[in-house]
């Protein structure tokens, strides 16, 4: 109302899926005066996600459609990286 604008900003270090998280919201709100963000392969030499949402040329980054935040997680990145695995079993009664 006031005129004031806003900006969709990355944080650094942005992976696929929190590039996928901002990818989505810019995509359903209005009036972004700025964003930035999707620097997945320009910062990771390993990517996390089978997809790569790496901004193109020109800071081109199209909407996502997959289901989810629709990217999908690479279990060998996440082995290769994790500290610790864990087995949690949950009772379903």
């Amino acid at each position: 109302a006031s005129g004031l604008g806003y900006q969709l900003g990355c944080h650094p270090g942005e992976s696929g899926v929190l590039s996928a998280a901002g990818r989505h919201w810019a995509s359903s709100v209005r009036d972004i005066r700025y964003l930035e963000g999707s620097y997945d392969r320009h910062l990771l030499t390993a990517l996390p996600t089978q997809e790569d949402i790496t901004f193109r040329y020109g800071g081109w980054a199209p909407a996502l459609d997959s289901p989810g935040l629709g990217v999908t997680i690479r279990e060998d990145w996440l082995r290769q990286n994790a500290k610790a695995e864990r087995t949690f079993v949950v009772d379903a009664q």
